[in-house]
Protein backbone atom coordinates (compact mmCIF):
# COMPACT_ATOMS: atom_id res chain seq x y z
CA UNK A 1 0.00 0.00 0.00
CA UNK A 2 1.52 3.41 -0.99
CA UNK A 3 -0.09 6.51 1.80
CA UNK A 4 0.13 9.98 1.06
CA UNK A 5 0.12 13.49 3.48
CA UNK A 6 -2.53 15.60 2.53
CA UNK A 7 -2.42 19.31 3.46
CA UNK A 8 -2.67 18.82 7.28
CA UNK A 9 -0.32 16.38 7.68
CA UNK A 10 -2.97 13.67 7.68
CA UNK A 11 -2.33 10.15 6.07
CA UNK A 12 -4.49 9.07 3.50
CA UNK A 13 -4.08 5.62 0.55
CA UNK A 14 -3.41 6.32 -2.95
CA UNK A 15 -3.05 3.24 -4.09
CA UNK A 16 -2.59 -0.92 -2.96
CA UNK A 17 -2.04 -3.96 -4.60
CA UNK A 18 -1.96 -7.50 -3.95
CA UNK A 19 0.49 -10.12 -5.23
CA UNK A 20 1.92 -13.06 -5.21
CA UNK A 21 4.50 -12.48 -2.42
CA UNK A 22 6.82 -9.39 -1.54
CA UNK A 23 10.08 -10.01 -3.78
CA UNK A 24 11.43 -7.48 -6.47
CA UNK A 25 9.11 -8.56 -9.10
CA UNK A 26 6.43 -8.05 -7.08
CA UNK A 27 7.82 -4.44 -6.00
CA UNK A 28 9.13 -3.44 -9.31
CA UNK A 29 5.27 -3.77 -10.92
CA UNK A 30 3.20 -2.04 -8.00
CA UNK A 31 6.19 0.68 -8.26
CA UNK A 32 5.55 1.03 -11.77
CA UNK A 33 2.30 1.28 -11.54
CA UNK A 34 2.42 4.07 -8.71
CA UNK A 35 5.04 5.79 -11.03
CA UNK A 36 2.54 5.99 -13.69
CA UNK A 37 -0.25 7.37 -11.51
CA UNK A 38 1.23 9.83 -9.59
CA UNK A 39 4.38 10.09 -12.08
CA UNK A 40 7.51 11.68 -10.24
CA UNK A 41 6.51 15.16 -8.25
CA UNK A 42 9.56 17.17 -6.46
CA UNK A 43 10.37 16.16 -3.09
CA UNK A 44 8.53 12.87 -2.98
CA UNK A 45 9.93 10.54 -0.32
CA UNK A 46 9.44 6.96 -0.36
CA UNK A 47 9.38 5.71 3.02
CA UNK A 48 9.67 1.65 3.53
CA UNK A 49 10.23 -0.95 6.55
CA UNK A 50 12.90 -2.87 3.95
CA UNK A 51 10.53 -5.26 2.70
CA UNK A 52 11.83 -7.98 1.01
CA UNK A 53 12.95 -6.97 -3.12
CA UNK A 54 12.01 -3.45 -1.75
CA UNK A 55 15.46 -1.83 -0.98
CA UNK A 56 16.75 -3.30 -4.12
CA UNK A 57 13.66 -2.33 -6.62
CA UNK A 58 13.00 1.24 -5.47
CA UNK A 59 16.33 2.99 -6.67
CA UNK A 60 15.67 1.61 -10.15
CA UNK A 61 12.09 2.69 -10.55
CA UNK A 62 12.62 5.71 -8.44
CA UNK A 63 16.36 6.77 -8.36
CA UNK A 64 16.09 10.46 -8.07
CA UNK A 65 13.78 10.42 -5.07
CA UNK A 66 14.53 10.52 -0.44
CA UNK A 67 14.52 6.74 0.26
CA UNK A 68 13.87 6.97 4.00
CA UNK A 69 13.58 3.90 6.31
CA UNK A 70 10.55 3.39 8.41
CA UNK A 71 12.22 4.46 12.11
CA UNK A 72 9.53 2.00 13.44
CA UNK A 73 10.91 -0.56 12.12
CA UNK A 74 14.26 0.44 12.55
CA UNK A 75 13.28 0.47 16.51
CA UNK A 76 11.69 -2.70 16.96
CA UNK A 77 15.02 -4.27 16.15
CA UNK A 78 16.69 -1.98 18.89
CA UNK A 79 13.89 -2.30 21.79
CA UNK A 80 16.41 -2.06 24.51
CA UNK A 81 17.92 1.64 23.17
CA UNK A 82 14.55 2.58 21.91
CA UNK A 83 14.03 5.78 23.84
CA UNK A 84 17.51 7.09 22.68
CA UNK A 85 16.86 5.89 18.94
CA UNK A 86 13.10 8.13 18.65
CA UNK A 87 15.23 10.74 20.11
CA UNK A 88 18.28 10.74 17.52
CA UNK A 89 15.73 10.00 14.38
CA UNK A 90 13.63 13.41 15.66
CA UNK A 91 16.73 15.49 15.58
CA UNK A 92 16.61 17.99 12.98
CA UNK A 93 20.77 18.52 13.81
CA UNK A 94 23.33 16.10 13.42
CA UNK A 95 24.70 17.64 16.92
CA UNK A 96 21.38 16.86 18.19
CA UNK A 97 21.70 13.16 16.57
CA UNK A 98 24.95 12.40 18.24
CA UNK A 99 24.61 13.56 21.48
CA UNK A 100 21.10 11.22 21.59
CA UNK A 101 23.51 8.29 20.93
CA UNK A 102 25.78 8.92 23.32
CA UNK A 103 24.21 6.02 25.87
CA UNK A 104 23.35 3.49 23.00
CA UNK A 105 27.59 4.35 22.49
CA UNK A 106 28.32 3.84 26.21
CA UNK A 107 26.32 0.51 26.13
CA UNK A 108 26.77 -1.28 23.07
CA UNK A 109 30.07 0.05 20.49
CA UNK A 110 28.41 -2.38 18.13
CA UNK A 111 24.76 -0.96 18.09
CA UNK A 112 26.26 2.44 18.11
CA UNK A 113 28.59 1.44 14.79
CA UNK A 114 25.42 -0.04 13.26
CA UNK A 115 22.77 3.27 13.82
CA UNK A 116 25.58 5.08 12.54
CA UNK A 117 26.23 3.49 9.87
CA UNK A 118 25.46 5.51 6.42
CA UNK A 119 24.36 1.87 5.10
CA UNK A 120 21.81 1.66 7.85
CA UNK A 121 19.45 4.02 5.85
CA UNK A 122 17.85 7.17 6.02
CA UNK A 123 16.01 7.33 9.06
CA UNK A 124 16.75 10.39 10.82
CA UNK A 125 16.10 13.92 10.59
CA UNK A 126 19.09 15.24 10.88
CA UNK A 127 19.94 13.71 7.57
CA UNK A 128 16.91 14.03 5.64
CA UNK A 129 17.52 16.55 1.72
CA UNK A 130 15.75 19.73 1.65
CA UNK A 131 13.57 18.73 -1.43
CA UNK A 132 11.34 17.40 0.69
CA UNK A 133 9.42 19.55 3.44
CA UNK A 134 8.11 16.43 5.20
CA UNK A 135 10.06 15.50 8.45
CA UNK A 136 8.01 11.99 9.30
CA UNK A 137 10.10 9.43 9.66
CA UNK A 138 7.77 6.24 9.89
CA UNK A 139 5.53 5.02 6.78
CA UNK A 140 2.08 4.54 8.37
CA UNK A 141 -0.49 5.00 10.65
CA UNK A 142 1.02 3.08 13.44
CA UNK A 143 3.25 5.68 14.73
CA UNK A 144 3.79 9.26 13.57
CA UNK A 145 6.70 10.67 14.85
Amino acid sequence: MATALDGYSGMFPVTSGVVESENANSWHWFLEGLKQAIRMPEGLVLASDRQKGLEETTPKVYPMVDHRRCMRHQAISWRLFEKALWTAARSFTTRGYLSSLEEIKKASPDAYAYVTDPEAGLWRRSSFGTTSKCHYNANNLSRIS
